[in-house]
């Protein structure tokens, strides 16, 4: 299983994130706004267990497979954000 981030290094990857968004390389500017997407990505996914586990439909912990289908997921929805913006 993976680690999950602490606070302080999503607060790390934000910062970073934003420095790069404002640098002159076009492909440092676009690798800051995918850091920083990202990072939105988490905090929503964070908002969405937190409320799941209020309404007690959390689900049980995650197998290896079931892993890679929410990576998957977690993907699609982020390519899926990255056309519309």
């Amino acid at each position: 299983m993976v680690e999950r981030l602490t606070e302080d290094q999503l607060t790390s990857l934000k910062d970073w994130g934003e420095g790069l968004a404002t640098v002159e390389q076009a492909e440092m500017q676009a690798a800051g706004r995918a850091i920083r997407l990202l990072v939105q990505e988490i905090e929503a996914l964070h908002r969405e267990l937190w409320h799941r586990r209020l309404e007690g439909t959390d689900e049980p912990q995650a197998d290896a497979s079931d892993e890679r289908s929410l990576f998957a997921a977690l993907m699609q929805r982020l390519a899926r954000r990255s056309l519309s913006t």
